[in-house]
């Protein structure tokens, strides 16, 4: 049988999972906690796909980890928006890019575990106060990726060029990231507006009124990012 993550495993990537500052972002202890992430994110899908007892989500929603990998998402984001720009003000070039994408990783693989959690309804019953910082992530990437299919993202996500410039490269593998955060966004929002009645009345009113999510789905189905 095939396993990312063995059974006697399972328990410690789980406690492992925990929240980092931004500026902890790219160390060795965060990278190590990455990689486990990465086996679970995995190990999630491998098990979903097979109709396997999914033990991952088990686990991450009876030790009530969904919320912190909101504030992962989160912290990530932060580190892309407002600390690589100033890495790459001070080396425009940088020779190694490998660090940088396998933070922009983390965030994926972060948002592809909460799609799978919160699926179920007694994943999103865990969320409590942290469901408002999740609406506010998805509701930001669903726009985001609104924008890059506007401006003819699936016309140019295919072609790569292996003579690019480094900073070409990143912001193309940022886009990539993009999309595919925003699409698991649009589930997750889904997912929440299914579940609503679990949540407080802030979290229909920051879906309702805050961000207009009813009115970013009629975007979605005009720009149709699903058939990017």
């Amino acid at each position: 049988m095939v396993n990312f993550v063995y059974p006697e495993e399972l328990y410690f990537f789980v406690e492992s999972i925990r929240a980092f500052e931004v500026r902890d972002v790219g160390s060795s202890k965060w990278l190590e906690v990455h990689e486990m992430v990465i086996k679970l994110s995995q190990q999630a899908a491998y098990e979903a796909s097979q109709n396997r007892e999914e033990e991952v989500k088990e686990f991450l929603i009876s030790r009530d980890k969904l919320r912190l990998l909101i504030h992962e998402a989160f912290c990530v984001n932060l580190w892309k928006t407002r600390v690589l720009p100033h890495l790459l003000e001070i080396d425009p070039n940088p020779q190694a890019t490998f660090l940088i994408y396998t933070v922009m990783y983390h965030e994926a693989a972060l948002v592809a575990l909460l799609d799978m959690c919160l699926y179920h309804p007694s994943g999103c019953e865990t969320l409590q106060e942290s469901v408002l910082d999740l609406i506010d992530y998805c509701g930001h990437s669903v726009a985001q990726v609104i924008g890059l299919v506007s401006m003819g993202y699936h016309e140019n996500e295919s072609k790569v060029d292996v003579d690019e410039a480094v900073l070409t490269e990143l912001e193309r593998q940022k886009r990539n990231f993009v999309y595919k955060i925003g699409l698991r966004s649009i589930s997750i929002l889904n997912y929440l507006a299914d579940n609503v009645s679990l949540f407080h009345l802030s979290a229909a009113r920051r879906m309702l009124f805050t961000h207009d999510i009813p009115w970013l789905m009629v975007d979605v189905l005009c720009f149709r990012p699903l058939a990017a």
